[in-house]
């Protein structure tokens, strides 16, 4: 599957646009075994299985969920000093297409945890939410 996935990056001419990030770590080291320097990005729940990932694949940043992001001083700090992205999704939002109820959120607030970049399923939900306080 990763051998397909890059094959069509290649051939649209997306490579240099892309980071591989996946749940499963094995896959990753897949990715990086066909192209040493694709972008890699261990996904997990929490912050610790992400660094975890992030050394042991050599990766180039992480993908936390937001309900495992440091909450802790000690934490944060380290997290921060490894000035690597930190792309934390929302795991209580709905997937595309699902009428799930979402909770009002100020995801400004993640910055203060780490967080240097979101991805969301639902980016209207937070246009206004534009510069941290």
């Amino acid at each position: 599957m990763e051998q397909k996935v890059m094959d069509l990056a290649r051939d649209y001419g997306l490579s240099s646009y892309i980071v591989y990030s996946s749940f499963n770590h094995k896959s990753l080291e897949v990715v990086r075994s066909i192209e040493s320097e694709a972008e890699i990005a261990p996904l997990a729940g929490d912050y610790h299985s992400c660094l975890d990932g992030f050394h042991q694949l050599q990766a180039d940043a992480i993908h936390p969920g937001n309900l495992g992001m440091p909450v802790n001083a000690d934490d944060v700090k380290k997290l921060m000093g490894l000035s690597i992205p930190v792309r934390m999704y929302n795991g209580t939002e709905p997937l595309y297409g699902q009428s799930k109820r979402l909770p009002d959120m100020d995801l400004r607030e993640y910055c203060l945890l780490g967080t240097t970049d979101i991805f969301t399923n639902v980016p209207e939900r937070y246009l206004g939410q534009t510069s941290k306080k």
